[in-house]
C-alpha cells in the first residue's frame, strides 16, 4: 500500500503477508473487463473514444499494450488442477477439497469450483475444519485422507484456518498435515501468514538469514513499516500517538484491527504475546461515488480502494 505520511513523498508499505489462500482471482478478471471498458470504450457511441481501433464493444487490440489482461481466474484452478494431477501419478483420487464455511465471498470459491470441473472435470468436496475432524480419517501407511468413508482428497486447499478456536480445528489441521494429501498451503505457510512473524522479519539480522543480497535486503526493508519488537516504549509511543499505531490479532489475514481510542484501552489492559503493533500506513484517500443496496442514489466516500462493502 502507498504510504503518503512523509510530507509531499508516499513509499510503497508492506501491510501484512497473506499465505492462506487467493482470494478474488475471478473477480479481479471482471474488474480487468470494467476498467478495459471504461478506458477503452465510449458508450454513446461504442467506439474507442481514443479513435484506436474503434469497434463495437469488442475487446480493442490496442488495449494490451496500456492494460495487460488478467487471467487469474484460469490460472488459480489451473494450479489446483496440475497439483491434483501430480497426486494422480501414485493414487487414483476422486476428489479435492475446498476446506470453507459458508461465508459471503461463497461466489467467488464456487467460480474456482465450477471452472475446475468445466476445464479439468475435478470434483470439489467442501468441507468445514469441524467436518473434516470428525467425518475424516487417515488410512494405510501413506496416510491417506479420506472423508465420509469414500472420497480420497488429492489436494486440500484452505479458505479459512486464519485463527484456530476450537480442539476440532487443531485435529482437523493435524490430520491434513500428516496426510499424503497435497497442501495448499501447508503447515509452514500457515504459520508464515501470522502478524509475529512479519514483525520478527523487521527485527536487525534476521531478514539477513534468508536474503544473502544487499540490494534484495534493501528492497524489503524499504517497504517494512515499524513495529514494536519486545520494546515498551513502541508501546509508550502508541498510547501518546494512537493515530499513527494500529493494534493487529496474532493470526494470518486481515481484520480484526484495532485503532485509536479501542487500541489504547487493548494496550492498557491486553498482553502483546496475542497482538503486534505496527505503524499506520496512511495513503491518500480520494473521492468516490459508491452506489448501494440501500440508497437509491450514489453516495460520495473518500476511499483508499473498495473491493466490497458489506452492507
Amino acid at each position: 500500500m502507498l504510504d503518503c505520511s512523509s510530507k509531499g513523498k508516499c513509499e510503497l508499505k508492506h501491510v501484512e503477508s497473506n499465505t492462506t489462500s487467493t482470494a478474488f482471482s475471478h473477480f479481479g478478471s471482471l474488474v480487468f473487463d470494467l476498467h478495459r471498458f471504461a478506458l477503452f470504450i465510449d458508450v454513446k457511441t461504442y467506439k474507442s473514444p481514443l479513435d484506436i481501433c474503434a469497434k463495437p464493444i469488442l475487446f480493442n487490440c490496442h488495449t494490451e499494450t496500456v492494460l495487460p489482461p488478467n487471467i487469474s481466474h484460469i490460472k488459480i484452478p489451473n494450479s489446483l488442477a496440475h497439483a491434483f494431477r501430480l497426486y494422480q501419478i501414485e493414487r487414483p483420487a476422486n476428489s479435492a477439497v475446498n476446506v470453507s464455511t459458508s461465508e459471503q465471498n461463497c461466489y467467488e470459491q464456487r467460480a474456482i469450483e465450477f471452472l475446475l470441473w468445466e476445464i479439468h472435470h475435478i470434483s470439489v468436496k467442501r468441507s468445514s475444519l469441524e467436518e473434516v475432524a470428525l467425518r475424516g480419517q487417515l488410512i494405510g501407511e501413506k496416510r491417506l485422507l479420506v472423508i465420509d468413508g469414500c472420497v480420497e482428497v488429492a489436494v486440500s486447499y484452505y479458505r479459512i484456518g486464519y485463527s484456530l478456536s476450537s480442539d476440532l480445528e487443531f485435529k482437523a489441521v493435524e490430520m491434513i498435515e500428516q496426510s499424503y494429501a497435497i497442501k495448499c498451503p501447508t503447515l509452514v505457510m500457515l504459520l508464515l501468514g501470522t502478524k509475529k512473524v512479519q514483525e520478527r522479519l523487521a527485527v536487525p539480522g534476521v531478514l539477513e538469514r534468508f536474503l544473502t543480497t544487499p540490494s534484495d535486503q534493501k528492497t524489503c526493508k524499504e517497504c517494512f513499516t515499524a513495529f514494536y519488537v519486545e520494546n515498551p516504549q513502541s508501546v509508550q509511543q502508541a498510547i501518546k500517538d494512537p493515530n499513527d499505531w494500529v493494534m493487529k490479532l496474532q493470526r494470518g489475514g486481515g481484520g480484526n484491527n484495532l485503532f485509536g481510542k479501542k487500541m489504547v484501552e487493548a494496550l492498557e489492559s491486553s498482553a502483546l504475546s496475542s497482538y503486534t503493533i505496527q505503524k499506520l500506513i496512511k495513503p491518500k484517500a480520494r473521492p468516490t461515488w459508491v452506489m448501494t443496496p440501500t440508497n437509491d442514489l450514489p453516495t460520495l466516500f473518500n476511499a483508499v480502494s473498495l473491493a466490497f462493502l458489506e452492507f
